[in-house]
């Protein structure tokens, strides 16, 4: 799985049935598998349902949403002819590169994790316990990753640390075992990376939240859209800037006006303008 000079190289990136799709997974990886990653590489684009299976769940909820997410997927057109689309739980190679991960890993390098630490901590507030895959999930994700000898993975912000961590795990494992494993370096879009919450702009919008008011799903009827982004949450200032600490609420407007200022130098620093039709 180590990297050839003739071999073309390869996206991974998955997406898991937690929750019903939303805008901000649109906005923030759909568009951009869609728009670019099918058509630059051998990409491959996964439902990560044994991902949904980390927390507290309903068995037949997540089949259901494993099969909605990936209708939604081409209908948001990947096109089967592009890339490949398949679901995690049906290649048993995942699971069972997971636990070498997991050999390879330490305690403490899970516990570290981000995710780890605010998903057990909100686990703990409802009066919840943690299950150990909660603590174990970024060793099957650096599996997900590594089985297919992936070059890069698109992923947001929130996802960038389980990616350099499976970058470490293969480049240990390399040094013990050979070089086994191509080592992945994670990507992120220009814009768009973390869209926020239309209610809490200081939250991402995430399907698996139980508040929907700041939520818009793909699947939500034009009416209710409109209302949600009526409602949402803005700035009372007098100056239009972009600044994610001072004033959170005006870039969840930009982010749903394709014409708007963040596709420009001015707002967004270091990346060029993008005009979008």
């Amino acid at each position: 799985m180590t990297e050839t000079k003739t071999a073309r190289r390869r996206i991974f990136s998955g997406i898991k049935p937690s929750g019903h799709l939303t805008l901000g997974n649109y906005l923030g990886a759909v568009r951009r598998w869609v728009q670019e990653d099918q058509h630059r590489a051998d990409a491959l684009f996964c439902v990560v349902d044994l991902h949904a299976l980390t927390v507290e769940h309903d068995p037949a909820r997540v089949r259901r949403l494993t099969r909605q997410a990936a209708t939604l997927l081409l209908a948001s057109e990947l096109d089967p002819e592009r890339c490949t689309l398949f679901v995690q739980s049906h290649v048993d190679e995942h699971a069972r590169l997971s636990y070498l991960m997991e050999c390879t890993a330490t305690d403490g390098e899970m516990r570290r994790m981000i995710q780890y630490k605010e998903k057990s901590a909100r686990e703990r507030a409802r009066g919840g316990s943690v299950r150990l895959s909660l603590l174990t999930y970024p060793a099957l994700m650096a599996a997900d990753i590594l089985v297919y000898g992936t070059h890069e993975v698109p992923v947001g912000e929130d996802q960038t640390q389980h990616v350099e961590l499976a970058r470490d795990l293969a480049q240990r494992f390399n040094q013990r075992y050979g070089p086994v494993f191509t080592v992945p370096r994670a990507t992120s879009p220009r814009v768009s990376a973390r869209v926020m919450d239309l209610q809490d702009p200081t939250s991402k919008m995430g399907k698996s939240h139980a508040e929907t008011a700041g939520i818009v799903y793909l699947l939500d009827e034009p009416d209710v859209v409109r209302k949600k982004i009526m409602r949402a949450v803005t700035d009372s200032g007098s100056e239009v800037r972009y600044d994610r600490t001072e004033q959170p609420g005006w870039p969840i407007c930009w982010m749903c006006w394709p014409r708007a200022p963040m596709a420009s130098r001015r707002y967004w620093p270091g990346s060029s303008p993008r005009t979008e039709h």
